[in-house]
């Protein structure tokens, strides 16, 4: 089978980051990749890397946390009046397919806007924690994916 690889602008979409944070990862050695004709490159393995990165993990907790918060609190970063879902699913799933399961949900991320996403690996109790806080049908979608269905 074929490596697929991402640019740097598809990296930061699936992670709903900005370019200049992944540049920044880049620059920290928290994320790895491949310069191909002058510009990055980045296969899926290196964006695994990067997100069970002790730095970036702690960094995106944080974040996560607050959205989480916000959700509770009634808060919308958006300023939108529509529908929003938060979701907390426990999977258990060994690290291989936690992580497959969670690049799946990035990819769906990148045509949507509005959304949080947060991965985690809990090995020494075998699964995984994801959460979502997103409208309605992506939140269904994410489950769909990440269950397995």
């Amino acid at each position: 089978m074929e490596q697929k690889y991402f640019t740097l602008d598809e990296v930061a979409a699936m992670l709903r980051l900005t370019p200049r944070t992944i540049r920044s990862y880049l620059a920290s050695g928290a994320l790895s990749g491949a310069k191909v004709g002058g510009r990055w490159r980045f296969t899926e393995e290196d964006i695994q890397n990067l997100m069970t990165e002790d730095r970036t993990v702690n960094t995106n907790y944080q974040k996560t946390n607050a959205a989480v918060r916000d959700f509770l609190e009634g808060v919308d970063p958006d300023g939108g009046d529509g529908l929003r879902v938060c979701m907390v699913l426990d999977l258990p799933a060994r690290q291989e397919e936690a992580l497959e399961r969670a690049l799946e949900v990035c990819r769906m991320a990148e045509s949507s806007s509005g959304l949080t996403f947060r991965f985690d690996q809990l090995p020494e109790e075998q699964r995984a924690r994801f959460v979502v806080i997103s409208g309605p049908e992506f939140a269904a979608g994410a489950l769909k994916a990440l269950s397995g269905e």
